[in-house]
């Protein structure tokens, strides 16, 4: 059995790579090759949640090298990735992703924040500051 822990922020970390090769211009392709690179198991592949709050994120613009667009019809998976990386910036020291889901919803995590960290430790969510002062 694969172990689903940090499948979804690697798959998020490949998406954004393969768009910024310039091979994939659109985040959900993008998320699909991903997927298939880092995972096995089709179940984890098609799993909504995180690639909705992926998709969410570059929707808001908020993925450095992702021009802000149209990209999903999820709300809920869009607004807790949003939401958790506005409260990362805040944040003085990394919380806990169970702290930090905590602050943003009282439903059970499906993988979204994994995609939220993993983009954040690698430094691929764009300045906070930045997004704030563009969306004014």
């Amino acid at each position: 059995m694969e172990d689903e822990m940090g499948v979804f922020g690697k798959t998020a970390v490949r998406a954004v790579e393969i768009i910024q090769s310039g091979s994939v211009q659109d985040p959900n392709e993008a998320w699909e090759k991903g997927a298939m690179e880092v995972s096995r198991s089709e179940s984890t592949r098609n799993k909504g949640c995180p690639r909705d709050s992926f998709l969410g994120l570059c929707e808001e613009g908020m993925v450095k090298g992702v021009p802000p667009g149209a990209y999903t019809r999820s709300k809920k998976n869009k607004q807790y990735a949003v939401s958790a990386v506005r409260l990362l910036a805040k944040s003085n020291n990394l919380p806990t992703q169970s702290d930090l889901w905590a602050k943003i919803s009282d439903t059970a995590h499906q993988g979204q924040l994994d995609v939220v960290y993993e983009l954040w430790q690698q430094d691929l969510i764009v300045d906070p500051d930045n997004f704030a002062r563009r969306n004014r």
